[in-house]
């Protein structure tokens, strides 16, 4: 189940590390992978299975996060962008996780990797709001 943002406690960078690290968690499940590989695949044919997906998944997620960037203490044009700013965020953890597995480069993260892309992808976007 993906981590409900909304209802972690803690600071908002400590919220966002945690379900940084809940998200690698996901994405790396085989279930996961295969998953993404249906909706891929399947998109052409049946066109309701990619927006099933954006509907239920991705566009929940990405309001939430927004919703999360919003309590930072950002100047005003960043909270006007804090859609972009999940789109980093996402786009970071998609390139170093969920690629590799599709494309079969990967097939293994250990611990300590998955630690470190999660905390990277918080560095990111924080590098990129405070820009």
């Amino acid at each position: 189940m993906v981590a409900d943002i909304d209802n972690m406690s803690g600071s908002p960078e400590e919220r966002l590390r945690k379900f940084a690290q809940r998200i690698v968690q996901i994405l790396v499940q085989p279930d996961t992978v295969a998953l993404f590989r249906v909706i891929i695949s399947e998109a052409e044919h049946h066109p309701q299975v990619p927006i099933n997906f954006l509907q239920y998944v991705k566009i929940p997620l990405m309001q939430s996060l927004t919703k999360l960037l919003s309590e930072f203490t950002f100047d005003e044009d960043v909270i006007k962008k804090a859609d972009v700013a999940a789109e980093v965020f996402f786009g970071i953890l998609k390139e170093r996780v969920l690629w590799p597995l599709l494309l079969k480069l990967k097939v293994h993260f250990s611990e300590d990797e998955l630690e470190s892309i999660a905390d990277e992808s918080v560095s990111g976007l924080m590098h990129w709001v405070r820009r």
